[in-house]
């Protein structure tokens, strides 16, 4: 919805438009202060995207390899098929993602009593 009403003023602003259906636009009525506005929140949102998505790649290699190939190895060792390997291994890298991100959190909400080291240590 948002990218809707931004494509229409962005429409607007290039067509020169000072109304839309006989209504006055924002863009005319605001100056580009809305424009501007609507264009930022979009650049936050794609930002925020990029980042949660490097974020989580970050969070997955720092505990969920040990957790998820651990997982892995014992349907693999007993012998059922691939299928059972795999299913271990997504449930150890859900648990490994969980466990890190718990961690995280702890880090900024935990005191350094209750945590047994410092908090905003990031390990």
């Amino acid at each position: 919805m948002l990218s809707k009403v931004a494509s229409l003023i962005h429409d607007d602003v290039l067509d020169d438009a000072d109304t839309r259906r006989g209504i006055g636009l924002l863009n005319f009525l605001m100056d580009d202060m809305v424009v501007s506005s609507i264009a930022k929140v979009v650049e936050h949102l794609v930002t925020g995207e990029t980042i949660m998505e490097y974020y989580m790649q970050k969070t997955y290699y720092k505990t969920a390899p040990l957790m998820s190939n651990s997982c892995k190895a014992m349907p693999i060792l007993a012998g059922p098929t691939t299928d059972v390997a795999m299913l271990a291994f997504e449930y150890g890298k859900n648990l490994g993602l969980a466990f890190q991100l718990i961690g995280d959190v702890l880090d900024f909400t935990g005191t350094s009593s209750s945590l047994g080291k410092g908090s905003c240590t990031h390990d």
